[in-house]
């Protein structure tokens, strides 16, 4: 599998800033966070949000350290799905969201695609891959794993 880490750019995603407000003061996940984790932190600061950058395809050792089992209230998932070549690690990426969802009673998962193309047809970019997927492709496979799936756009409201 390629790196995904290779596609982060370092901004804060879209899907944050527009959940800023239900983000702020929780103890949020931001999974597959790549290399621009930073300038998340420096978004939050100065607010009680407790952020733990995860990114299990990073070569940075301490973005592959193990997810801690807490209670999470959010999870944020920016622009990772469209970038995983192969179906079955997507959704793998998918069921551990959903599995840390799970643990707290209120957790919500945020999902933001970036469409690419939109063609559906996958290719190598010069950050690595994009699959290039209308985001409404991804509403079945999220409603596969969360009872509750919101769409605007190219984000992704699910609750477990």
């Amino acid at each position: 599998m390629s790196y995904t880490y290779k596609t982060s750019l370092y901004h804060v995603p879209g899907i944050i800033k527009h959940n800023k407000k239900d983000l702020s003061g929780k103890f949020v996940l931001n999974y597959g966070c790549g290399v621009g984790y930073e300038k998340v932190d420096e978004y939050f600061s100065g607010t009680s949000t407790q952020l733990y950058h995860y990114d299990p395809y990073s070569p940075i050792a301490a973005q592959r350290k193990k997810v801690p089992i807490l209670p999470f209230h959010r999870v944020v998932c920016a622009n990772v799905l469209n970038v995983i070549e192969l179906d079955r690690e997507m959704y793998k990426v998918i069921i551990s969201i959903a599995r840390i969802a799970a643990m707290s009673d209120r957790c919500i998962a945020y999902f933001s695609i970036y469409e690419g193309k939109r063609n559906g047809i996958g290719g190598i970019t010069l950050r690595g891959y994009q699959r290039n997927e209308k985001a409404g492709e991804y509403v079945p496979i999220l409603k596969n794993y969360f009872s509750k799936v919101k769409r605007n756009k190219e984000h992704f409201v699910c609750i477990f």
